[in-house]
């Protein structure tokens, strides 16, 4: 019982760490766009990064 339990918490605590990690990368993809004033590469990182975020809530 404790061992399915350690594993399912490992494989969600995972898949967090995963989802993190792609939206903070996308964030910081958005933030370098608007720094160099790319309009185009900022709408297309803040694109990419709600698609992220609606894969994420499909998800949870």
């Amino acid at each position: 019982m404790l061992e399915a339990a350690l594993s399912a918490s490992f494989l969600v605590t995972n898949r967090l760490m995963e989802a993190q990690s792609r939206a903070l990368a996308a964030h910081q993809t958005v933030l370098e766009a608007i720094r160099m004033r790319d309009t185009a590469g900022a709408r297309a990182a803040m694109n990419r990064l709600l698609d992220i975020a609606a894969d994420d809530l499909q998800v949870a």
